[in-house]
């Protein structure tokens, strides 16, 4: 008898679907899917409370050196707006902290600003600038107007503490 006449064709298994998966990859796929809901919902909740720095941002790329007067304005806003939801967030009395920033002025509010950025941003001279322009009224000497190198200085470092700064260690 002729050997290979009696030789039969073997047949393969089917191919391993890949679904349905095992119960183990749908207890990954829950916990992974809750991680990212997670992660979403803290971003959207930091998102919504950095919303006072993108208003004071979007000011600030709005002021000119002719209206450089503004500049403190925005800074004790975006101050006044992070301390008081620091202070909401934390449940204490937001009042007592605003009062007390409120009434700092001069050197003192400068300190406070300093102490707030990651590191000191304003000099004395940008300190006493700064300081200059909540008296600056527009009937100014030429020799007594900031220059536009000055204005864009500190208007950069205005804009970058509002962009740093952070409230939690300020009692």
């Amino acid at each position: 008898m002729n050997s290979i006449a009696q030789l039969v064709d073997i047949t393969a298994p089917n191919a391993i679907p890949w679904w349905p998966l095992a119960p183990a990859w749908y207890a990954i796929f829950a916990i992974l899917g809750l991680c990212g809901l997670y992660g979403c919902a803290l971003k959207r909740r930091q998102w919504l409370a950095n919303r006072y720095r993108r208003e004071a941002l979007n000011e600030l790329s709005r002021i000119s050196v002719v209206d450089a007067v503004r500049l403190n304005q925005v800074l004790r806003q975006a101050a006044l707006n992070g301390l008081s939801q620091i202070s909401t967030a934390q449940e204490c009395n937001p009042k007592t902290s605003q009062s007390a920033l409120l009434s700092q002025t001069g050197k003192e509010w400068f300190a406070l600003v300093n102490k707030t950025s990651p590191r000191e941003l304003f000099t004395a001279e940008q300190v006493y600038l700064l300081e200059k322009l909540n008296y600056q009224n527009r009937n100014m000497s030429k020799q007594d107007e900031m220059t536009q190198a000055e204005f864009e200085r500190l208007k950069n470092l205005c804009e970058r503490w509002v962009r740093e700064h952070q409230f939690e260690h300020v009692s």
